[in-house]
């Protein structure tokens, strides 16, 4: 089975929101989401045969899904 090496993780998806201002420069991001740090070291401990795809769902039910 090709999905057999493959597995998700939930992350909630409480992005990081923050104002621009006048003095912001135009390539400043408005919103971001993710968490690099966890991506890194599941990345790092998982099986090198296996594939993680990670999935920022919104809402405290989703994430349990």
């Amino acid at each position: 089975e090709f999905w057999r090496y493959y597995w998700r993780v939930n992350i909630p998806a409480d992005a990081n929101i923050s104002w621009q201002t006048c003095t912001s420069t135009c390539d400043s991001a408005i919103r971001t989401w993710g968490d690099t740090v966890a991506e890194c070291v599941i990345d790092k401990l998982c099986p090198s045969h296996t594939v993680v795809v990670f999935a920022y769902p919104e809402g405290k039910e989703n994430a349990q899904n």
